[in-house]
């Protein structure tokens, strides 16, 4: 799932049964691809923890923003980004 608002490109993966190995797939193929920010999302603080330890091993994350987060704060991270939105809306 993609997020698109102006200049704003947020890939979003959404993790409850997958493999972190999956995961970290899908977020190389996210960055690939030119997003510049990556929402892991699980209700699992522990999957989402195995996933952010593998990503640092294995993800060329430097210059990117790779977030780990639980539904309810994804929703608390979009409410920001879209406030940065407003506030830069030629970014």
């Amino acid at each position: 799932v993609s997020i698109i608002k102006g200049a704003i490109r947020i890939a979003c993966e959404v993790s409850v049964t997958n493999t972190v190995q999956y995961e970290i797939k899908n977020i190389k193929k996210c960055l690939a691809v030119g997003f510049s920010m990556v929402c892991v999302i699980s209700n699992s603080s522990k999957h989402l923890k195995s996933i952010q330890a593998k990503a640092e091993e294995e993800v060329e994350i430097r210059g990117k923003q790779v977030y780990y987060l639980s539904p309810e704060s994804f929703n608390v991270f979009l409410k920001g980004a879209s406030k940065k939105s407003k506030d830069n809306p030629s970014k």
